[in-house]
Parts: structure tokens; sequence; C-alpha cells
């Protein structure tokens, strides 16, 4: 009777230790998933900042033309 419950007791640890093995294991493999998530949420962040900079330029440059458009069609400059 001792000797099984001994038996028993040590397929407990032995389960034990690999359960807190596989969550270590785990453990690792998460953190090396978030650091690689970080550094694609950085590249995106560098990449909607280009965007949002070139939109600003693009919408300059369409109110000016609109501007020079309607100055010229209500006789602000000469016809050449």
């Amino acid at each position: 009777m001792r000797f099984s419950l001994d038996e028993r007791f040590d397929k407990v640890e032995d389960r034990l230790t690999k359960v807190e093995i596989g969550q270590a294991e785990l453990k690792a493999e998460l953190k090396g998933d978030i650091k690689v998530l970080d550094e694609k949420i950085e590249g995106l962040t560098v990449r909607v900042g280009y965007q949002e900079f070139t939109n600003r330029g693009i919408l300059i440059a369409l109110v000016v033309a609109v501007l020079g458009g309607a100055a010229k069609l209500f006789g602000f400059f000469p016809n050449p």
C-alpha cells in the first residue's frame, strides 16, 4: 500500500514537472510573439505617419489647384 502511494506521488510529481516545463516554454514563446507584434506595430505606425504626410501634401496641392482655377475663372488673373 505504501509503495503504491509513493509511486502515485512520483507520477503526480512528474506530471506537475512536465506541466511546469510546458508552461515555461509557452510563456517564452508568447514573449517572442509579443516582441514580433510590437515590431510590426511600430512599422505600421511609421507607415501610417508617412501616408498621412503624403495625403496632406496631395490635399494641399488639390486645394491650391482649385483656388487657382477659381481665381482664373472669375478673372483675378488676366488671360494671356
